[in-house]
């Protein structure tokens, strides 16, 4: 039985530490790829979707297609607004830092499941059309990808800490990002499998 925790208490601890690697082109590439590769899977797996399918829920307790993708653009959001924190940071951070693929693959796995926050919850069915969403989220995410590649800060030597995965520096946060989508992803997959759904 997967194990209920909860994900955020969104106060993050903003801290700066010292790292002596800086993110490489290599690594910009690949964080671009990431990016660019979950946002065009979830806009390929529910384009065309009518009503009925977007706000179909599994059960009661399960979020709908669109909840997950109102959630989606809640959490990049939050994201942004931390990474846009990165050249205030003024404490110490802990010294143990994850991998980039550590990072990635706690975040896509759906074998631990998360509680989101009251904040994070899509509060209201239909609060954004499906439309509106993806536009949203077609901003954001060229927002974030804009940035990973124009800033001059060393992405390696700020960071925050996740309440899930610790401290992660700049560059981390934005493949959450990614993994987050991707996750989200397969929790929408999973809603189109289930009982109900495909005679919709």
């Amino acid at each position: 039985m997967n194990k209920i925790i909860p994900i955020w208490l969104i106060i993050f601890t903003i801290t700066h530490v010292s790292f002596s690697q800086s993110v490489s082109q290599k690594e910009l590439k690949t964080a671009s790829k990431y990016l660019r590769k979950s946002h065009e899977d979830l806009l390929k797996l529910t384009k065309g979707l009518n009503d009925e399918q977007l706000t179909f829920k599994p059960s009661e307790t399960e979020w709908s297609i669109i909840e997950c993708i109102t959630h989606i653009t809640k959490v990049e959001e939050v994201v942004w607004g931390i990474i846009q924190k990165a050249e205030e940071l003024s404490e110490d951070a802990l010294n143990k830092k994850i991998t980039d693929l550590e990072v990635m693959n706690q975040i896509e796995s759906r074998e631990k499941k998360f509680n989101a926050p009251p904040s994070l919850k899509p509060s209201e069915a239909g609060e954004k059309t499906y439309q509106e969403l993806i536009n949203e989220l077609d901003q954001k995410r060229n927002r974030l990808m804009n940035y990973l590649n124009t800033t001059t800060i060393n992405l390696r030597t700020y960071g925050s800490k996740n309440p899930v995965l610790g401290f992660i520096d700049v560059y981390q946060w934005a493949l959450f990002s990614g993994a987050h989508m991707k996750r989200h992803t397969k929790q929408i997959e999973e809603i189109m499998v289930s009982n109900g759904f495909k005679s919709l």
